[in-house]
């Protein structure tokens, strides 16, 4: 392994660290205060996929971070594109800080989510460029990408409390496939 790749891999696990960290915080934050929120399910399951996510992103960054990436400037910045909107998006989930009076965890989670999930839609359009540049992308790859960015933008202008209980359940759902699958074949 190049000294480059072992740099890059560094750096991005400094950044994933830092996600991890700022989630974990929070969440402690979160715990800390619990008598004082009013708890919601859809804020939290989102915090654990964005937890999970880290994971699965941090495993990943040897594959990810293929010639093209490490060899050149435009490389690692086409990479870093979705990979800090990634990690914004992790920081946005939960809430940094809580107040002293009570805090309506679901009325804070629509204030975010225009803001959250326009994070991943940029992220999901660099990652489909970054597959096009790298020449790794196919035709079910494209219909696919299209759906998810429909539907993240719906989820980032609706209000819904039930589209949004039935997205991240089904996003929790195709994340624990996705992770699943491959230990299978």
């Amino acid at each position: 392994m190049s000294d480059q790749l072992n740099y890059l891999l560094t750096f991005i696990s400094v950044l994933v660290g830092l996600g991890m960290t700022n989630l974990l915080h929070s969440l402690h934050l979160m715990l800390k205060a619990r008598k004082r929120i009013i708890w919601s399910w859809v804020p939290m399951l989102w915090a654990f996929i964005a937890f999970e996510s880290l994971i699965i992103m941090w495993f990943n960054l040897k594959i990810e971070l293929t010639s093209f990436f490490s060899e050149s400037a435009i490389g690692l910045l086409l990479f870093l594109i979705p990979t800090v909107c990634h990690l914004l998006f992790v920081m946005a989930v939960i809430p940094d800080k809580i107040p002293k009076e009570k805090f309506d965890l679901k009325s804070w989670y629509f204030s975010q989510t225009n803001y959250m999930f326009s994070l991943v839609i940029v992220m999901m359009i660099a990652l489909f460029i970054i597959r096009v540049v790298a020449n790794q992308v196919s035709l079910y790859a494209f219909i696919t990408n299209l759906i998810f960015i429909v539907l993240t933008i719906l989820l980032s202008r609706s209000k819904s409390y039930t589209l949004h209980g039935i997205m991240v359940i089904l996003v929790l759902i195709l994340l624990q496939i996705g992770i699943i699958l491959p230990m299978i074949n």
